[in-house]
């Protein structure tokens, strides 16, 4: 099964759906996850702003799903 999950942020669905990303990946199914925005306008953390940093714990979630990133526009 093909589940598609959208969200508005880099990371929101991580953190708002990682159990049921997690349980359904290793089921074998394909998560497909996308980002409306890339959080540009957020603030920074130690000075990154905050797109990177949410950017990053996506594709590290992505990897640990086995799964890569759909970079989109």
């Amino acid at each position: 099964m093909k589940i598609l999950l959208l969200r508005a942020h880099p990371d929101d669905a991580e953190t708002s759906a990682g159990g049921f990303c997690a349980r359904f990946a290793k089921e074998g199914h394909d998560i497909v996850i996308v980002h409306m925005t890339r959080g540009v306008k957020g603030k920074t953390y130690d000075g990154v702003p905050e797109r990177d940093v949410r950017t990053a714990e996506a594709e590290a979630s992505a990897a640990v799903r086995g799964s890569a990133p759909r970079p989109g526009g």
